[in-house]
């Protein structure tokens, strides 16, 4: 019963999927030439990376103003989603969710709770980070869209899609032979 509902339980997911991949229409920005460019989640992570402050806020805004217009359809499925998580942990016999996730990989709650123990332990170090960011960038509030540009201004190196896939290959070389024809079916067979 359960693996013949399946495709329903995975409805939640396939419904943010297609929104998200296919149905959002995200609006035109201008990139740091003046250049209009249309916000997509690829281009998004490479204006996040700008080291033009404006840039950055116009894309962040730009993305999320699209997702506010939907934050009811977004809870919606986020929330059957977790009633999924939740019915098919019990009817399987977990004590939660969390466990059910963790089983799969045969990792016990244990080591998650230390995991969530360690960063709390450690969020002192995350904060001067924060703190640094903002005194590098030399500004007066630090937004979530200036945590992804470089701290010392644009990265020296930039590859093409054609350069990156020449410097992955040889770099993922010593993983062996075998390991390097998957690499390369990847990339024949537009995987990425």
């Amino acid at each position: 019963l359960l693996a013949g509902a399946g495709e329903i339980f995975g409805s939640a997911g396939k419904t943010f999927s297609i929104l998200n991949n296919a149905d959002l229409e995200f609006p035109v920005i201008e990139n740091e030439k003046g250049e209009k460019v249309k916000l997509s989640h690829g281009v998004y992570g490479q204006l996040m990376e700008s080291t033009d402050p404006k840039v950055r806020e116009s894309a962040f805004k730009g993305l999320y103003q699209v997702y506010e217009q939907f934050q009811n359809t977004l809870a919606t499925t986020l929330s059957t989603n977790v009633k999924v998580h939740n019915y098919r942990a019990k009817v399987r016999h977990f004590s939660s969710a969390r466990e059910a996730a963790l089983s799969a990989n045969h990792i016990p709650e244990s080591v998650h709770d230390t995991l969530i123990s360690v960063v709390h332990e450690h969020l002192p170090l995350l904060h001067r980070y924060v703190a640094l960011r903002k005194k590098l960038l030399k500004v007066d509030s630090l937004h979530m869209y200036d945590m992804y540009t470089p701290i010392l201004g644009d990265a020296p190196i930039r590859y093409s899609y054609d350069e990156a896939v020449e410097k992955s290959k040889v770099a993922l070389k010593p993983l062996g032979e075998e390991y390097g024809k998957v690499v390369q079916e990847a990339y024949e067979n537009r995987w990425i």
